[in-house]
């Protein structure tokens, strides 16, 4: 065995594994959360233009074709934030920035948006929109209200040093936004390996509320409540990450891949997307 403390809670590990090809998600006894043991050797190597344009079965079919779609997502997130702004402009930062779309619209609001992506494709598309761009929240000097992980904590390897990273950031009474999948939930359980978020080596942990929760306390945090989460997706990419998972899906769904239909806008409402805001204490 690996790693005998739970990355999340601290907890001890169980003898229970989810094997999942060459991998294995070990267990958590106090809070249920999941994660990769032994952690992939090469994080950072993963993430190249590939993981953004359909070369991986984890990644994104292709993320800069969804660029409206992420920009929808980046409306309602930072319209969730407007009511705990403290500052005019207020200093963000936003943690797996991918091509800078959240950038773009949070500073279109009024907001001074910084961006960290350990991808170097995806922090040149962001640079080249004209924003600050990091390779890791460590590098960031300045003190921020706000740092964001939206669907980007699951993927570290070490979730804990990335909220105290966070922290250390924050001005008092900053507060941290987490949004991610969480496995405590009846379609991850239903699904079991066929869940699409089951997806190693991108996929680092597999949280659980009760994980959450412990872990932003652990960081230094005062969590909130953890709350149902929506989002835009379009069919392709919906089409994508169940083509990865099935030769038969990628033959039903070979013609959702391509436009039109790949373009269609889907809600996505299956009740594993949670969000917490936590505040520094």
């Amino acid at each position: 065995m690996g790693d005998s403390a739970c990355p999340a809670c601290g907890g001890e590990r169980t003898e229970r594994v989810l094997d999942v090809g060459d991998w294995k998600y070990a267990s958590c006894g106090a809070c249920g959360s999941g994660w990769l043991d032994p952690m992939p050797s090469d994080p950072i190597g993963y993430y190249g233009a590939g993981y953004f344009r359909g070369a991986v079965n984890d990644g994104y079919l292709d993320y800069g074709a969804d660029a409206g779609l992420h920009r929808r997502n980046a409306v309602d997130r930072i319209e969730l934030l407007e009511e705990r702004r403290s500052a005019d402009p207020e200093r963000i930062v936003d943690v797996g920035c991918a091509y800078g779309f959240f950038l773009e619209v949070a500073s279109l609001h009024g907001w001074e948006a910084i961006g960290v992506e350990v991808s170097d494709h995806a922090r040149a598309e962001a640079e080249g929109r004209g924003f600050r761009v990091f390779s890791e929240l460590g590098d960031v000097n300045d003190a921020v209200g706000v740092v964001t992980f939206y669907q980007v904590l699951e993927h570290t390897l070490d979730p804990l040093a990335q909220l105290q990273a966070a922290y250390a950031l924050l001005n008092p009474g900053g507060i941290v936004v987490i949004e991610s999948l969480y496995s405590a939930i009846l379609v991850a359980r239903a699904l079991g390996l066929r869940w699409h978020h089951v997806s190693p080596r991108s996929v680092t942990h597999l949280f659980t509320s009760q994980g959450l929760e412990t872990l932003l306390e652990r960081a230094g945090f005062e969590p909130g409540p953890v709350v149902r989460s929506s989002k835009r997706v379009s069919a392709g990419a919906v089409a994508g990450l169940l083509t990865g998972k099935s030769r038969d899906a990628a033959t039903v769904l070979k013609p959702a891949v391509r436009p039109p239909i790949s373009r269609w806008v889907l809600s996505y409402r299956l009740g594993d997307l949670v969000t917490v805001a936590a505040r520094r204490s």
